[in-house]
């Protein structure tokens, strides 16, 4: 690709594209603005530390280029669980500066965790390889943290759009099929300690999920069958009361007809020309004028999920939030650009800055 192509490079993934959907002033201050509220919710931290630990287990217990798994017993478990406990302290302890397993001050009166804390984190590993061995066994894994970048649309005039994205592991069976696998750790759990059905609901319809399904079979073909999500239950009955969570885990096939991605392509579209519309309605506006006449506020998306939305107190006090000065930051949030390259490692495909 030529120089000038690149620098015509359009990028979108799922997680700008979602904080547009779910609110357009939202989108301004985290992905305009680049501001980030102070503090990062513990879901969000253990959510990623989950995942590094994820990569240390798939890689001892599946096929790895044709040779045999580094684990075939549960012998062997105890020792793949302190390997994975070293990428999750990598970003719960070391990154995040989060309490270890042998800090007592986190019990509570009754001496136990939190539910998220490494504490359960071991546990859960534990568990986890007890009930996914014979599942990882089946796999040969083809890549972990794939990223990708490919075209939203086979016509010529968008050539220059893409989309880009990382999927969690890609693996390969014995007949040859190709598979996604996406792993999510969540705190909604039911009466009976399993995961809510509303939980479950929620990867169909799932943009994301869609988004998947589009990367993959551009970039596999008709090896390409489906993605698994593999959710892990977030519960510090891991450690008190293991023999309840044989259902802490579950693994959900998801299938895609061609019509749906062809319905996600379209409103993928549309979202981002509504995005751009406001980007040239934002280059138009000026201070001092009384509100800013791009990216509005959705107001029904303030509370999400019985949470406050972080940039809520900015919207009840600033009409036009041009004239509020980059430098410093608002009491409560700091500087942070969020670009897709980094954290979606798309430097490996060539692309090495954000058009």
């Amino acid at each position: 690709m030529s120089a000038e192509q690149r620098s015509a490079w359009r990028l979108y993934d799922n997680s700008r594209l979602e904080d547009y959907r779910k609110c357009e002033r939202m989108f301004y201050w985290r992905h305009v603005r680049d501001l980030r509220h102070e503090l990062t919710g513990l879901e969000l931290v253990f959510g990623q530390a989950w995942h590094s630990a994820m990569d240390t287990v798939w890689a001892a217990c599946c096929r790895v280029r044709g040779t045999a798994p580094i684990i075939t017993k549960l012998e062997d478990a105890p020792a793949i669980v302190q390997e994975a406990m070293k990428a999750f302290r990598t970003i719960w302890c070391e990154e995040h500066n989060l309490p270890d397993e042998d800090d007592q001050s986190t019990l509570n009166s009754k001496g136990r965790p939190p539910a998220r804390s490494a504490i359960v984190a071991r546990a859960m590993l534990h568990h986890y390889i007890i009930e996914r061995l014979p599942f990882m066994a089946n796999f040969d894994l083809l890549e972990v943290e794939l990223p990708f970048a490919v075209p939203l649309s086979a016509e010529p005039t968008d050539d220059n759009l893409l989309y880009v994205g990382k999927i969690d592991k890609v693996v390969r069976n014995v007949e040859g099929q190709v598979f996604g696998i996406e792993h999510k750790s969540t705190g909604w759990y039911d009466a009976q300690r399993t995961f809510r059905a509303l939980w479950e609901d929620g990867f169909n319809p799932n943009s994301q999920i869609e988004g998947y399904f589009h990367a993959l079979r551009m970039l596999y073909g008709d090896s390409f069958h489906s993605i698994t999500v593999d959710g892990a239950l977030v519960h510090q009955g891991h450690v008190t009361k293991p023999e309840q969570f044989q259902t802490a885990f579950t693994l959900l096939p998801m299938r895609r007809i061609p019509v749906q991605l062809e319905a996600w392509r379209w409103e993928t579209h549309r979202r981002i020309n509504y995005l751009e519309a406001d980007k040239e309605a934002l280059a138009q506006c000026h201070d001092s004028e009384a509100v800013m006449k791009a990216f509005p506020k959705k107001t029904e998306a303030c509370t999400l999920y019985f949470r406050k939305c972080p940039y809520m107190d900015l919207c009840r006090t600033v009409a036009n939030p041009l004239r509020l000065p980059d430098d410093p930051p608002p009491a409560g949030y700091c500087k942070e650009h969020w670009s897709p390259i980094e954290p979606l490692h798309l430097g490996k495909l060539g692309i090495s800055e954000e058009q």
